[in-house]
């Protein structure tokens, strides 16, 4: 224990206590007398000047009053404190858990987040606060007592994400809230995301925090894993990695299908299959210490359950074959006048017959769209000569005979890609409020427009004299134009990785922890974890002390024990005790 100052200047207040004794020496004294009965204290004077002037000090209480309050005063100025050590209580200790897709890797018949769950039971005082490291850090209690943080691990299982250790580590020093204290990280230190665990405790240890780090990894585990995914309409890419030291073989299976590779240590080899028509599950037939990479999904978009009418009076063998080549699409058609009341998702108008149409027919189309429905409006010859009562995007203004070829003006979902070739006539349009896709020559042939909740579509490309309907383009874009109508998603947009969220039906955000497949709406979607260093399950340099034998070492923090109050309490008394001196005698 020492005693401290932490306001040196005000040493220099001490000054005031030499104005208070010059006054009090120079006071008045009394007037002497001779006095015959006294005389025979003259002998008294003999006394040596010293002895009068402590004799002088020491019969006046008043001064000595006025005296220790000046100096208790002044020391109180000094901010004095006395610092002395005093060990770190669990209410200034964080645990940082690992609770990534590596936590399951199996050592000696249990899981490395058991063995942390383990440890930190063993080391956690009265109160616990905890912190989950995974994809993103998660504050899970806070002073806790045993009995919750029992219960709570009980409940607790690991998630299939990736890990941000480094993250999880600094949220946990913004816990302690600047004051000194410490940190213990049970993990196996495969840190897959953002912050390096050792820069994050070299930030800790700045601000006098301790950091320690206790490993959950005991040695050499086997892996062979699925690391990379590349889906496509007609195949699926698998990229498999062998983790181990020597050659290993295995053998892959997906709905029927099998494949036997052989795999070179420290190697990467792909595989082709073929997808099924919703969901393919692809397991990776191998025993090692990691299951979790062994087995994935893949889902591909479907268009089961789409209802679309076609309007026409003269089907288009081109058309009706594009549309029905779509799996799962219910496709009706419906000839003029004669047009069904029930709802439609996409309605297609095409080779109508204008004289044959009932009167209302285009407004209760556009309600339709209004309310949500799609509407695809195919030229016609006599397109110019039909009134569609606004329900077109564009303005048809003459119709052209010149030639050239068909150019992209915007790409999109259903434009990438797709070689439109050349047209010869075409009408020309005003494209108005709508969005020009392709056009000839500056002329809009593809445009679209939102209206209400609805879409439509103008197809400006005329059957007689263009030959897009021949080329192999034609059918890929009417699948693409059905499924962006549609709100179909692209095979990236259901086969997701974990750590990511998606948005569900009622507006919400869904976090993807767990790999395995989702139904949200009409759609399924895959979850995989598909990463190469969280599948590297045996860390490059084993971080901290192993979790068996590590013993919690006592930590200490300097405390300061400020006495200013104390001080200014005894002066305060002081002031107390000279007033009622005061009184007493008669002064005030």
């Amino acid at each position: 224990m020492t005693l401290g100052f932490e306001n040196t200047l005000a040493f220099s207040a001490f000054a005031a206590l030499i104005p208070l004794i010059i006054i009090y020496l120079i006071k008045p004294r009394p007037i002497k007398q001779a006095i015959p009965s006294l005389m025979f204290f003259i002998k008294k004077s003999r006394l040596s000047k010293k002895d009068n002037f402590f004799r002088h000090f020491q019969r006046d209480i008043l001064f000595l009053l006025q005296l220790l309050t000046l100096l208790l005063l002044a020391f109180a100025a000094t901010q004095p404190y006395f610092s002395h050590q005093k060990e770190i209580s669990s209410a200034n200790t964080v645990y940082v858990l690992d609770v990534s897709a590596s936590s399951q890797v199996l050592e000696n018949q249990q899981i490395r987040l058991d063995i942390a769950k383990k440890k930190l039971l063993e080391l956690a005082g009265e109160q616990t606060t905890l912190v989950l490291a995974k994809a993103t850090p998660l504050v899970a209690l806070q002073h806790a007592d045993n009995s919750e943080l029992k219960r709570y691990l009980t409940r607790l299982t690991a998630t299939d994400e990736e890990s941000s250790i480094g993250e999880a580590i600094l949220l946990a020093g913004e816990l302690l809230k600047d004051k000194k204290g410490r940190v213990i990280v049970l993990s196996d230190f495969i840190n897959t995301k953002s912050m390096n665990p050792e820069t994050a405790k070299n930030v800790l240890l700045s601000k006098n925090i301790a950091v320690d780090f206790i490993s959950t990894s005991t040695g050499q585990r086997k892996n062979i894993g699925i690391i990379k995914l590349v889906p496509a309409e007609d195949a699926i890419t698998i990229y498999i990695k062998n983790y181990n030291s020597q050659e290993e073989k295995v053998t892959l299976k997906a709905n029927g299908q099998e494949q036997t590779l052989t795999l070179k240590a420290q190697s990467i080899d792909t595989a082709l299959l073929t997808p099924q028509e919703e969901l393919t599950e692809i397991i990776l037939d191998n025993k090692d210490d990691f299951p979790l990479d062994n087995k994935i999904f893949v889902s591909k978009p479907t268009l089961k359950g789409l209802r679309i009418l076609l309007i026409t009076n003269n089907k288009s063998k081109f058309v009706e074959a594009a549309v029905k080549s779509l799996d799962g699409v219910n496709l009706a058609i419906a000839e003029p006048p004669i047009i069904p009341k029930e709802n439609y998702d996409i309605y297609i108008i095409h080779n109508i017959n204008k004289d044959l149409l009932l009167s209302g027919t285009f407004e209760e189309l556009a309600q339709k769209v209004e309310q949500g429905a799609s509407l695809i409006i195919h030229a016609q010859k006599d397109s110019d000569k039909i009134d569609y009562k606004g329900l077109l995007p564009v303005k048809i203004l003459n119709i052209s005979s010149s030639s050239g070829t068909i150019t992209i003006d915007q790409v999109n979902k259903f434009t990438k890609d797709i070689d439109f070739g050349t047209a010869g006539q075409h009408f020309i349009v005003d494209k108005e409020h709508s969005l020009t896709l392709a056009s000839i020559e500056k002329d809009p042939l593809l445009s679209i427009q939102e209206r209400g909740k609805g879409i439509i579509v103008y197809y400006g490309l005329l059957e007689k004299g263009n030959s897009f309907q021949l080329s192999p383009s034609y059918p890929l874009f009417w699948t693409k134009l059905l499924k962006f109508l549609s709100s179909t998603p692209e095979l990236e947009d259901i086969n997701l990785k974990t750590g990511t969220s998606i948005q569900a039906t009622d507006g919400t955000f869904i976090q993807l922890e767990h790999t395995g497949v989702l139904h949200v709406g009409k759609q399924t979607i895959a979850v995989n974890l598909l990463n190469e260093e969280e599948s590297d399950i045996n860390p490059q340099e084993i971080t901290g002390k192993k979790a068996e034998g590590y013993t919690l070492q006592t930590v200490k923090e300097e405390v300061k024990s400020k006495l200013f109050l104390l001080i200014l309490f005894l002066a305060t008394l002081f002031i107390i005790l000279e007033l009622s001196y005061t009184k007493t005698r008669g002064e005030i």
